[in-house]
């Protein structure tokens, strides 16, 4: 028994050897951060509290994984880089410090609290991937996010407008992917909250 025991063990090693030995790369060692705004907006005005909602996402984006379309139009993901967080979350989060910073809005929380907010802010990311080309250089990062303001939870719509930004990546690596991409979420960003907080 002790015998045969000892032969399963020594086989069952023998196949997942390399999955021991050689670990996948998760892209933990190249993380890729969504930084919010800093500055204050030059607008007049100044709204009261506002709610920001978790945003939707389509599944292929509901991830820390951060994703590319190849030159054939093929959905993947970089095997190298990460979100810090899943892409909703880091974009949700980043917003809520944006709006917070902008100086026009009393007080600014996620939809994940018990506080109420005179206005709520719905998104819904449609795009934030690489594409690559069919000529073989590096990708253009394209995002595209939809937003709704709504008068608190009621149906009331008072502004509705979609955020877009093309960046050509500088080289094909994890820095200038990386770079790509949060220049282009900081347009996003830019165009969201003078949308939001200018009259």
């Amino acid at each position: 028994m002790n015998r045969h025991f000892m032969i399963s063990i020594a086989i069952a090693a023998a196949l997942t050897g390399c999955s021991l030995t050689s670990p996948r790369d998760v892209g933990n060692g190249h993380r890729v951060f969504l930084e919010p705004l800093a500055g204050k907006m030059a607008c007049k005005g100044r709204m009261g509290s506002l709610v920001v909602a978790y945003p939707k996402v389509p599944d292929t984006l509901d991830t820390s994984r951060i994703a590319l379309l190849d030159q054939t139009g093929r959905w993947d993901y970089f095997v190298g880089m990460r979100w810090a967080d899943f892409l909703p979350g880091n974009v949700q989060s980043a917003l809520i410090e944006s709006l917070s910073a902008s100086g026009k809005i009393s007080s600014v929380s996620a939809d994940d609290t018990v506080e109420l907010g005179r206005l709520t802010l719905g998104s819904e990311i449609n795009t934030f991937e690489a594409v690559y080309h069919a000529d073989g250089a590096a990708p253009d990062v394209e995002i595209d996010i939809a937003f709704t303001l709504r008068e608190g939870d009621s149906p009331r719509i008072r502004k509705q407008f979609i955020a877009s930004s093309k960046v050509h990546a500088a080289a094909d690596n994890v820095d200038a992917i990386g770079a790509a991409f949060e220049q282009a979420f900081t347009e996003v960003q830019r165009t969201a909250v003078s949308k939001i907080t200018c009259r």
